[in-house]
């Protein structure tokens, strides 16, 4: 079989981009005067590089091999006066508006923010209403959906350092959950690898196209200042908060998909769904309508959960010191 051969040291010459018929047992042999090693490289067989054209894609393992997996945004209904997006665009048309100035700076042309919240305030819908308004305005944008969960920070890294971009002029880079979740019996911040770090450093060569990277947690407390504090890493913090009591109002009359009487509407307007997020209202009514009970009572039922919920955390472990039962119901 036919080889390439990358390198051959014979008395300390280099050798590059020869080909030479050998064995393929075994690719190194030594005699009284010369030193051969070679690199395999079986032309026929030789893996191609990644292309990455526009489109939305998910990082993930296929036929054990990691890879840019084509895939579909689900257009949620979501209130426009009450989504988040807009803070993410303002952010996003900024830096894709100004790249002029990264090339002033001889910097890569890549800026990163942390959105974080309590889970269910719309992280993940506020980011895929963004992903398909960037798509309709420019057909040669790239999405690339990383669960950092199921894929390590290394494998990314290298990855996105071996891509080739096709015809992109834009990419928006999205970590999801790089916080995970809430640790038991420890509050101290995660540990946080170097491949990750790398890749937000811009160490090696990653962003080829102007990046915009949106990442998410529900616990920025647990994140090290290295990650959380540090411009340059992530450049913006953004924290999207619970509803406003008109902002329920709306979202529920939304998901009840009708008008909501006066008593309904004053359920939302009390203090005591002040932290009830959008997931929240929207059971609310679903229990509503599943049960054919008054929305006051599905909203109570949901309250007394969180109540019960909160609860069972109240003897949390100091650093591990106190491992003192917990009360409430188990989870």
């Amino acid at each position: 079989m036919k080889f390439k051969l990358k390198k051959l040291t014979h008395f300390n010459e280099i050798v590059e981009n020869a080909e030479i018929e050998i064995p393929t047992s075994d690719l190194t042999f030594a005699n009284d005067q010369i030193i051969a090693q070679f690199d395999r490289v079986d032309e026929e067989n030789a893996e191609t590089k990644v292309i990455v054209a526009p489109g939305i894609y998910r990082i993930g393992f296929e036929s054990n091999s990691l890879k840019f997996i084509s895939t579909d945004l689900r257009k949620q209904k979501m209130l426009d006066s009450v989504m988040n997006t807009q803070k993410i665009t303002e952010e996003a048309d900024r830096f894709f508006k100004k790249l002029h100035i990264y090339d002033m700076l001889e910097e890569p042309k890549a800026r990163k923010i942390l959105l974080y919240s309590s889970p269910g305030c719309g992280k993940s819908s506020s980011i895929s209403k963004y992903a398909m308004d960037m798509r309709e305005a420019d057909d040669k944008s790239a999405i690339v959906i990383w669960p950092t969960s199921q894929v390590d920070s290394d494998d990314v890294l290298n990855l996105l350092t071996d891509c080739e971009y096709d015809n992109v002029s834009r990419l928006l880079l999205v970590m999801e959950d790089i916080g995970g979740g809430e640790r038991e019996g420890s509050y101290a911040a995660r540990g946080v690898d170097s491949g990750l770090l790398d890749l937000l450093d811009g160490v090696r060569n990653v962003y080829k196209v102007p990046t915009f990277v949106i990442a998410t947690t529900n616990y920025p407390e647990n994140l090290l200042s290295a990650l959380a504090d540090r411009p340059g890493r992530f450049d913006l913090m953004l924290k999207l908060e619970y509803p406003s009591a008109a902002e329920r109002v709306a979202l529920a009359g939304f998901f009840a998909k009708r008008t909501l009487t006066p008593a309904e509407m004053e359920v939302f307007m009390s203090d005591k769904t002040s932290e009830f997020s959008v997931a929240h209202i929207k059971e609310a009514i679903v229990r509503h309508y599943l049960s054919d009970k008054p929305i006051s009572e599905t909203v109570k039922e949901l309250i007394d959960h969180k109540t019960k919920y909160e609860n069972s955390f109240e003897d949390k472990p100091d650093n591990g010191r106190n491992t003192g039962s917990r009360g409430g119901f188990g989870l």
